[in-house]
């Protein structure tokens, strides 16, 4: 499974690569353009990479999200424990006073 880094860093290389194009097609950079590829090869090209940057931005969010969830039950769980069994104590004396 790919690291958050390894995401990251692909969807940096995306980016530059998305932007890269769109820069050389709206400047007409005729370098840019071989002879075999024409400027629908790299519509289709930005088309595909912006589907691919949308796809590992969700897959960074889901990292991010995840990363969270797991940092909050860290921090909250003793305390919730700590609490549920004070709870449950203080019913299992209130059921002996009682009983």
């Amino acid at each position: 499974m790919a690291t958050k880094d390894d995401i990251k860093k692909t969807l940096d290389e995306a980016q530059n690569e998305y932007h890269e194009i769109l820069h050389n097609i709206f400047s007409n950079n005729k370098d840019m353009l071989d002879k075999d590829r024409n400027y629908t090869y790299w519509w289709q090209r930005t088309k595909k990479l912006q589907q691919r940057i949308i796809h590992l931005s969700f897959i960074d969010r889901e990292i991010a999200l995840d990363d969270a969830k797991k940092a909050l039950e860290k921090a909250f769980t003793p305390r919730i424990k700590k609490m549920l069994s004070d709870k449950i104590q203080s019913e299992i004396e209130a059921e002996k006073e009682d009983g």
